[in-house]
């Protein structure tokens, strides 16, 4: 908006390399003789000499007084003339006893018979000019200038003037897209719409009455939906289109849905997940040694699966080499995984504090969909065309890589070593969130629990390599204060979920996986490349949510975890919108799905005749006649 004009440059930045504002006005440039910044310029930044105020005009008559409002203001200039010229000095703070606007003005009139002004005559001799010593009557203030003088004096208490009620009328637009008739009638089919859906849906939360829109609120939101609709159209296809896709969010809403929206629009706090306890664990009818011993059956074949985001070999130097040559021909220039606006990434800051080009990023936060009402691509998010700009705006562009050699680039992959005891590992249930940084996306939390019995093993936060240009909280969970605030990793010092703590870097966070890990250690994830890949780790006994319940369209076409866990578990989870998702909740329901597939697996090879020889499962034999699958 304003350009810098460099003022702070000379200042070594407080937080150094900890600093995580995208524009930052100090230097953060590395010294090369060791000397500060903030002391080379130190002398560029010395307070200005401060001048004398100005001279006032000398009294003509002994009988005048100078009016008590000029004098308060002549001190009040002198104050701020003093205290601004050269230093910065913090604002006034309000003192402990305000007096009343009658006493205040009392007071200036008695100080003024009395003032006596100091100014230094061009000669540069100092003289004084003396006002009247005799008492004098507190000047009669006009009732204009009272109530300027009062205005300014807090009250003791002022109620709130009640707000206008809303009234169900569309606000007035620019230029409407159609005649106001239509868009009446579209407000009131919309207002129906989401009182019904307001009616039948915070039913489900019986005791959260905030999940519940007061008459006010509905009719404040469907206006609010029919201007928006209105003020980005521009045709009559358009607006028709626009508020068919409002309307069809509306009738599609879900309980999941409803309290994202609520949160969204109404700033309201999520209802905690009580999932641990609102369903029991799934039931296999095996005891929990079976269960893992019954994980080889079900595990994820990894032949075939690199070609969609599976990584079963490092990357070779060459490759790295190349994906590095090629960052640095494009001069990191990106594109913007939200908005697909091109920029440009300065890793380390530019000469403006800046960590990218281009400014604010607007963009839909929800995956267009295929609307067969309106045979078009809308976004869910907003109810808005494909081509309609975005519905949320963000202060930096992002970008993430996929390409393997770039990735190992910035820490190589490893493969999951032996363990010197040799002893198996429980296996272990994971998950990863990830925030934007000047490197792309990277890894910012690691949580693992053990299955199938849920304890905690692993939950920490991460720093990543890169600056972080944004935290993703609507998808990680993760905000700035959270991070910024969280405490250093201590292996010795226990630590439960509600106090997380950051480990160094990616790196230190896998080593603290493979502590937990054998290569014949089944590990668990949905959509486990992604996580695997985050984390630079290539493990061969894994076990893939996405493979177990897969897509009738085949990869890359994935189910989403909420999907599943709503469809096979009856469980709501993700359901804190903006807030974001909790990996620590994301690797129970993983981990509860697999244990849903082993009881349908189970039902089904039994019945072929496979069978348990102590914790060992078995082929079926010759002979040996399956369990008929209605029996069991």
């Amino acid at each position: 908006m304003f350009s810098t004009v460099g003022l702070f440059k000379g200042i070594a930045c407080p937080d150094g390399t900890g600093c995580t504002l995208l524009n930052c006005l100090f230097d953060h440039a590395v010294v090369a003789d060791g000397k500060s910044s903030s002391t080379k310029a130190a002398t560029r930044l010395q307070p200005r000499s401060i001048s004398p105020p100005s001279k006032r005009r000398k009294l003509s008559t002994g009988t005048s007084v100078p009016n008590a409002v000029q004098t308060a203001a002549l001190v009040s200039s002198t104050d701020r003339t003093l205290h601004t010229r050269g230093t910065f000095l913090p604002p006034e703070q309000p003192t402990a006893h305000t007096k009343s606007t009658s006493d205040a003005l009392h007071d200036v009139a008695n100080s003024s018979a009395s003032l006596i002004t100091k100014t230094k005559t061009t000669d540069n001799v100092e003289s004084t000019t003396a006002t009247l010593t005799s008492p004098v009557e507190p000047p009669v203030v006009s009732r204009r200038v009272a109530s300027n003088i009062s205005s300014r004096v807090p009250p003791a208490h002022q109620p709130e003037l009640p707000k206008k009620p809303e009234i169900l009328t569309p606000r007035t637009v620019t230029h409407q897209p159609v005649p106001f008739a239509r868009r009446d009638k579209c407000l009131k089919v919309i207002h129906t719409t989401l009182t019904a859906a307001n009616e039948k849906l915070a039913k489900s939360f019986p005791k959260k009455p905030e999940m519940r829109l007061s008459l006010q609120q509905l009719i404040l939101q469907a206006r609010n939906d029919e201007e928006f609709v209105a003020m980005n159209t521009t045709n009559p296809d358009a607006y028709t289109s626009g508020m068919a896709a409002k309307l069809a969010i509306y009738k599609g809403m879900t309980p999941i849905k409803w309290v994202v929206f609520i949160e969204s629009n109404w700033h309201v706090s999520p209802p905690k997940s009580t999932n641990t306890i609102q369903k029991p664990r799934p039931s296999t009818g095996l005891t929990p040694r079976k269960e893992v011993a019954f994980l080889s059956h079900i595990r994820t074949p990894l032949a075939g699966l690199e070609q969609f985001g599976y990584t079963l070999t490092p990357p070779t130097q060459t490759q790295i080499n190349e994906a590095v040559s090629t960052v640095k021909a494009l001069a990191n220039w990106e594109v913007c995984d939200r908005c697909s606006t091109r920029f440009q990434v300065y890793p380390g800051r530019n000469e403006q504090g800046e960590l990218a080009s281009s400014g604010i990023c607007r963009y839909h936060w929800a995956r267009s969909t295929f609307k067969k009402a309106t045979a078009e691509d809308i976004y869910p998010c907003c109810g808005l065309p494909t081509h309609r700009d975005g519905c949320v705006a963000a202060k930096s562009h992002v970008f993430k890589t996929t390409d393997k050699g770039r990735l190992a680039a910035i820490l190589q992959f490893a493969t999951t070593p032996e363990q010197p005891d040799n002893k198996p590992r429980q296996p272990v249930a994971f998950d990863c969130e990830m925030v934007y940084t000047t490197m792309g996306m990277e890894l910012c939390r690691v949580t693992a629990i053990s299955w199938p019995d849920k304890k905690s093993l692993l939950d920490v936060l991460v720093r990543p390599y890169g600056e972080i240009l944004d935290f993703n909280t609507r998808f990680s969970g993760i905000t700035a204060d959270l991070y910024n605030n969280a405490p250093n990793y201590d292996p010795s010092s226990s630590s439960d979920h509600g106090t997380l703590r950051k480990v160094s870097s990616p790196e230190a966070a896998r080593r603290l996986m493979f502590d937990l890990l054998t290569p014949s250690t089944p590990l668990i994830g949905h959509a486990i490349d992604n996580d695997l890949n985050t984390c630079r780790m290539i493990h061969p006994f894994i076990i893939d949510t996405v493979i177990l319940y897969p897509h009738p369209k085949g990869l890359p076409i994935r189910y989403k975890l909420r999907d599943l866990a709503a469809r096979y578990l009856q469980r709501d989870i993700q359901i804190s919108g903006a807030h974001g998702h909790d990996s620590l909740e994301d690797s129970e329901a993983t981990g509860d799905l697999v244990l849903v597939k082993i009881s349908e697996e189970w039902r089904n090879i039994r019945a072929e005749g496979w069978t348990w020889e102590g914790d060992v499962l078995t082929e079926p034999r010759a002979g040996r006649p399956g369990v008929p699958i209605e029996q069991i």
